[in-house]
């Protein structure tokens, strides 16, 4: 998936005292949501749609949509966008941005309709107040003007709401801007249905209560497009993530669901990361203020984790020597507090905010290495941390409900496609190239030889295909038998394609 679209996948491990494993399943593929009609382009040169002046197109660490938030009436308060945290920080999948000085060319651009754009009032972004992709996908950026100075300019803010709603029917308002013309790529309405809430796990991400919805034109540039239950004027929720045009489950762009019983991917789901209650983290001065009483969001107090597996991987590997050994968490543990307490399962067995099955506190001076094994069957591991500085567990350590969390993902399946490549055919030679699907097929080796001497199926021969184009020159080497194997995320490997190039075989 573009980068500037949305969402991917790792995998998660918990881990508990003693606990026993049992084995989450592969990913499962539901069957396709019912869409909704889609999205309409929305005009407003006559003035009609003006309280949609306030979402805006934002230009920050991704293309995405922001929305002018009301906190403060007081007119030399501070003016705040809200988007998503993928929109404006680095992707780490577990750090917490505090007071950041916005980047150059961060910008929020109002009243973009298609019929308005001599009127559009674009705002440079002055300071990344806040921003996450743990556990919510979220980033309150503070403009470089006041709510006095955009109210003026006829920019009003929209409420933010105070609880989550039931599955109902919602609108969601955004600016695309990827698949679509670029006479198309204006504010956009889409009304669609929310049917529940799941917790995701997407590339290196994991998010707790996602809105489930059938929106389905959600593209690059969706992302923090605010969500509301339809006619109501309180953003409860954030577009952050979609499997609309996804091809692989749990990969880059393709989120699933956690389950009692495994992973699902839903195909033609969006999600939205809420955000209800978050205006109480801002003081009586409209100032944001992450220390405000009843304030939801994750304050970043934890240990830094570092080591665990970054892409799916076999249970069992062989090292430079040649030796195998099974694959452990290899995680260390680093930063202020002292004692940390830690679980591990599969991701359908562990609640990494819930108090059961973490261990007893740990002095990160005598352990700061979690190293147990991570389990053999195929699935999906949470590991989950919390930290403090007593060594007993008091009001120094950090909320269970933040706890810091990542996950694995032990795979033994081989890829579910087989490997292809290109053929160009010059005057002299024949350029081959295999052709990547990530994370599917993410390296390969080849080899080529006389089509009557060349067994595909000998390991003999084979070479890594270093990206640079295999030739196979006219005539002396053709016909020839080429011999692909294609290798995924975790080094499985697909049974061997053949071709033969040249002679009288078209390639």
């Amino acid at each position: 998936m573009n980068p500037r679209k949305l969402l991917g996948s790792l995998l998660l491990f918990a881990l508990t005292s003693c606990q026993s494993a049992t084995t989450t399943p592969a990913p499962t593929i539901t069957a396709e949501a019912t869409f909704s009609p889609g999205s309409n382009l929305l005009h407003n040169a006559d003035g009609s749609l003006n309280t949609l002046k306030g979402i805006a197109k934002f230009d920050g660490a991704s293309n995405c949509t922001g929305t002018f938030i009301q906190i403060s009436d007081q007119a030399d308060a501070p003016a705040y966008l809200i988007t998503n945290g993928h929109c404006a920080q680095d992707w780490h999948p577990n750090d917490v941005y505090r007071d950041v000085p916005a980047a150059e060319g961060y910008a929020a651009t109002f009243n973009y309709f298609i019929d308005t754009q001599d009127a559009q009032v674009t705002v440079p972004a002055k300071t990344v107040a806040y921003s996450t992709m743990k556990g919510r996908d979220v980033a309150i950026v503070e403009l470089d003007t006041t709510v006095g100075e955009l109210t003026g300019q006829g920019i009003q803010p929209f409420a933010i709401a105070d609880t989550a709603p039931a599955p109902t029917s919602i609108s969601v308002f955004g600016v695309p801007v990827t698949n679509l013309l670029p006479e198309e790529s204006f504010l956009r309405r889409e009304d669609c249905s929310m049917t529940g809430q799941a917790n995701l796990l997407e590339f290196q991400w994991h998010f707790f209560d996602a809105f489930r919805n059938t929106c389905r034109d959600i593209f690059g540039g969706s992302s923090g497009s605010p969500v509301f239950v339809k006619d109501s004027g309180a953003v409860f929720a954030l577009i952050n993530t979609t499997t609309v045009g996804g091809e692989f489950a749990c990969a880059l762009g393709v989120p699933c669901e956690v389950t009692d019983v495994g992973i699902q991917m839903h195909p033609n789901t969006s999600y939205a990361t809420p955000i209800f209650g978050i205006s109480n983290c801002f003081d009586s001065e409209g100032r944001f203020d992450l220390d405000s009483s009843n304030c939801p969001l994750d304050a970043g107090d934890q240990l830094t984790l570092e080591g665990f597996p970054l892409s799916a991987i076999q249970p069992v590997i062989t090292d430079d020597s040649g030796a195998t050994h099974r694959v452990t968490w290899n995680t260390t543990l680093t930063g202020d507090f002292t004692y940390y307490r830690y679980k591990t399962g599969t991701v359908s067995d562990v609640n990494c905010r819930a108090e059961d099955g973490y261990s007893d506190p740990i002095a990160l001076t005598k352990d700061n290495l979690i190293e147990e094994e991570i389990p053999e069957a195929e699935g999906f591991y949470y590991l989950c941390v919390v930290a403090g500085n007593s060594p007993t567990v008091d009001s120094t350590w950090q909320a269970i409900p933040n706890a810091t969390v990542v996950f694995a993902h032990i795979d033994t399946t081989p890829p579910v496609i087989p490997p292809t490549f290109s053929v160009q055919e010059f005057e002299t030679e024949y350029l081959v190239e295999p052709i990547f699907k990530i994370p599917e097929l993410v390296h390969f080796i080849l080899k080529f030889g006389p089509p009557d001497t060349t067994n595909c199926n000998d390991p003999a021969g084979y070479s890594p295909y270093r990206r640079i184009a295999v030739t196979i020159t006219k005539p002396d080497q053709i016909p020839a038998k080429v011999c692909v194997i294609g290798y995924d995320d975790a080094n499985n490997p697909t049974p061997p394609l053949e071709q033969i190039i040249g002679g009288n075989t078209s390639p």
